[in-house]
């Protein structure tokens, strides 16, 4: 994440966080299928750390057997960010997993529970800092969320939810949109303030509250989403591709998702695409 933040303050391979197959780029490609109820589930991941970043501070959940989908983007300008955006997660998988007939009040509070537990972790890493808690370096950062999830034994609900300005894009018999809008504000830049600077208004772990942004809708039996962080400049045209229409293979696609990153971009991308159909179809 490349925006400043204005903002004061388990297992990953269990829990969906791990990938499989890197390329020569660096970036992290998968592929997977998988019944939910009467649909069959496509889903790619990728994710690349950006140019001349230490680590990549985005971290990717996929976890088609429960029907959860999301990313997470470290506030790359706030220490811990990396850390910051896989426990994040961790914690949403543990939250949401197996959860029986979610609503938006379910997920808003275990949204809002998460970013408690992040922010009480970083206040507790900052006390044993020295220095203390303003010490450069103490705590765990913040990030930003965005994801999807399935309603079980429900083929047409699902949940979309977000802080901060990670996205996520709805392809609906071929209308795609942007369902998700930016938590940002505009402020005077502070080298020069005749100028206007975009910061984050909200992000996860920053401060002792949140709200999220959490959306109910009804799909089509046929239709896809993309969920990204910022780092995906191409997010309208990768969430019109072709393998969201079932017109495109597998393999073909999983070729052709590096396209939408550029090359020499400095910030780490990171998106799960998922398209569904009938099972039969």
């Amino acid at each position: 994440m490349t925006a400043n933040a204005d903002l004061t303050e388990e297992n990953p391979t269990e829990t969906g966080l791990s990938a499989e197959d890197q390329t020569e780029s660096g970036s992290t490609v998968t592929m997977a299928s998988a019944k939910w109820g009467a649909l069959l589930l496509d889903v790619a991941t990728l994710t690349r750390q950006g140019g001349g970043r230490r680590a990549n501070s985005d971290a990717m959940l996929s976890r088609p057997a429960f029907g959860l989908f999301a990313v997470a983007d470290g506030v790359s300008t706030l220490p811990g960010a990396a850390e910051t955006s896989r426990r994040c997660l961790t914690y949403l998988s543990l939250g949401l997993e197996g959860a029986e007939n979610p609503t938006s009040e379910s997920v808003g509070t275990a949204i809002k529970g998460i970013n408690g537990r992040l922010f009480a972790e970083s206040r507790s890493q900052r006390s044993n800092v020295k220095g203390g808690p303003g010490a450069m370096g103490a705590g765990m950062g913040a990030c930003t969320l965005a994801g999807m999830l399935l309603k079980p034994d429900s083929a047409l609900d699902f949940t979309v939810f977000h802080v901060g300005d990670a996205e996520v894009w709805i392809n609906l018999d071929g209308d795609v949109a942007r369902v998700t809008e930016p938590q940002q504000v505009q402020r005077p830049s502070t080298r020069d303030p005749s100028k206007m600077v975009t910061r984050l208004a909200a992000a996860m772990g920053a401060k002792p509250t949140v709200s999220p942004i959490v959306q109910q809708f009804d799909a089509s039996s046929s239709g896809a989403a993309v969920i990204c962080t910022d780092g995906i400049a191409g997010a309208t045209e990768l969430a019109a591709d072709p393998w969201f229409s079932s017109a495109t293979s597998n393999d073909v696609f999983e070729e052709r998702l590096m396209s939408y990153i550029q090359d020499s971009q400095m910030d780490d991308a990171s998106v799960v695409a998922l398209r569904w159909r009938p099972a039969t179809a």
